[in-house]
C-alpha cells in the first residue's frame, strides 16, 4: 500500500492526475486500515476536482466517509462540492452533520453562515435534517444521519466496516446494488 500511495503522490505532484487516481485505487487493495483508506479516497476526490471532474468526485468522498466515519475535513469538502454542483439541500445537510461532529470547525461555521444568508436571500426557511441522495438511492446511512431519517429510510445507523463486508460493499458501490 505504501509504494502505491507514494507513486500516487508522485504522479499527482507531476500533474498526472489520471495516473494518480489509478495508483490510489491500487493502494486500496493493499490497505486495511479505514483511516488510510479514507485518505486515499479523499486524495482521489481531490485529483478529480483538479481535473474539473466535480460530479465524479462525489463517489470517493462518499466512500471516504463510509470508511472513516465522522470526519469534519472530508464532510466539509464534500459539502462544498455539493454546493458547487448546485445541490443546496445536500450541501446544507452535510454541513449540519459536520457541525454535529465538531461544532467549532471554523470552515463549516463559515459555510453555514453563507448557507443561512443564501436561504434568506431566496426567502426560504433553513431546512431540517434530510436524507442525502446517496442514502435514499443506496438504502444506506452515511455517518451523522439523523435518527428520524434513519427510521424513515428503514436503515441502521452507520457502523465502521467489518472484516469480510468491505469487499462486498466496495463491489456494490462500484457496480450498483446486487
Amino acid at each position: 500500500g505504501t509504494h502505491a500511495t507514494l507513486s500516487a503522490k508522485y504522479a499527482e505532484a507531476r500533474g498526472n492526475y489520471d495516473e494518480a487516481i489509478e495508483w490510489y485505487e491500487r493502494s486500496l487493495g493493499y490497505t486495511a486500515e479505514p483511516q488510510r483508506r479514507a485518505e486515499a479516497y479523499a486524495a482521489e476526490a481531490f485529483c478529480l476536482l483538479k481535473m474539473g471532474r466535480k460530479s465524479e468526485a462525489e463517489r470517493p468522498f462518499l466512500l471516504a466517509l463510509l470508511e472513516t466515519g465522522p470526519s469534519t475535513w472530508i464532510g466539509h469538502n464534500w459539502s462544498v462540492l455539493k454546493f458547487e454542483l448546485g445541490n443546496l439541500v445536500g450541501a446544507t445537510e452535510l454541513n449540519r452533520r459536520v457541525l454535529s461532529w465538531d461544532w467549532s470547525y471554523a470552515p463549516a461555521i463559515d459555510l453555514k453562515n453563507y448557507l443561512v444568508e443564501h436561504y434568506n436571500r431566496m426567502q426560504k426557511p433553513y431546512p431540517p435534517p434530510v436524507a442525502l441522495q446517496e442514502e435514499q438511492l443506496r438504502g444506506i446511512a452515511v455517518p451523522g444521519c439523523d435518527a428520524g431519517i434513519l427510521q424513515q429510510l428503514g436503515v441502521e445507523e452507520w457502523k465502521p466496516p467489518r472484516r469480510g463486508t468491505r469487499a462486498r460493499a466496495t463491489r456494490t458501490f462500484r457496480h450498483g446494488l446486487e
